[in-house]
């Protein structure tokens, strides 16, 4: 089955009041961004917001690790700012919140007025190896540590492949039988051949990632961009 790039837009996110003690709501409640980079950007990384257990091949037991969270905010005093929560891929077997690629789209929104939140979780990674401990029995020893099905599938090898765009269409099917709204979008490089997953550089309509996504969030929730 032949393989194609694609984007589904189902960014999930909340409007949230958290700015400096001057008050600015001029839009009767509506958010207010920039469609151009304004603001000076401010970070507050590694923010603690849970734990999860870990092990380690020096572990007989499991133990808590804390799950960490960075935050880009625009330096203004907006009182109703937008945030953008961003969950990173890679099928369970890696991915870091601070991806420079993930960074940079950081930048992009806060520069704009929004409050970009990006999150790391737990991956195989975090549960370590147990030498001559068959798959099977692994699945079982993390029982209670981490979900059996994300744990399987990462024992397994699996690789983070790109989605056949039959099955995009079909998981569309679903969420339209939902009333989700969801559109769905063939990234291209700039030469036109298929972008490829995670696909950074990847055009639609002439239009990055960054671009697109800012579009689409600002349509589907009536933010007011100057």
């Amino acid at each position: 089955m032949r393989k194609s790039a694609y984007l589904l837009y189902l960014i999930v996110f909340l409007l949230s009041a958290c700015g400096k003690e001057t008050p600015n709501n001029p839009n009767n409640g509506a958010p207010l961004v920039k469609n151009d980079s304004t603001y000076v950007v401010v970070m507050d990384t590694n923010i603690i917001y849970g734990e999860g257990l870990a092990h380690s091949a020096t572990s007989d037991s499991a133990f808590a690790i804390p799950l960490k969270l960075d935050v880009y905010s625009p330096d203004n005093n907006s009182t109703n700012r937008p945030v953008f929560m961003f969950i990173h891929g890679g099928g369970f077997r890696g991915g870091i919140k601070h991806k420079p690629e993930i960074v940079d789209m950081a930048h992009y929104y806060a520069s704009r007025g929004w409050v970009f939140v990006s999150i790391d979780y737990r991956t195989v990674q975090e549960l370590g190896t147990i030498q001559g401990m068959a798959p099977a029995d692994l699945i079982t020893f993390y029982k209670g540590i981490a979900p059996s099905e994300w744990v399987a599938f990462a024992l397994n090898n699996a690789q983070d492949l790109l989605t056949p765009y039959a099955e995009a269409l079909e998981l569309q099917s679903v969420y339209d039988s939902l009333r989700v709204h969801n559109e769905l979008a063939t990234l291209v490089k700039p030469n036109g051949t298929p972008a490829g997953h995670g696909a950074w550089n990847g055009m639609f309509d002439g239009k990055g990632l960054f671009k697109l996504s800012f579009d689409f969030l600002v349509e589907r929730q009536n933010i007011m961009v100057e």
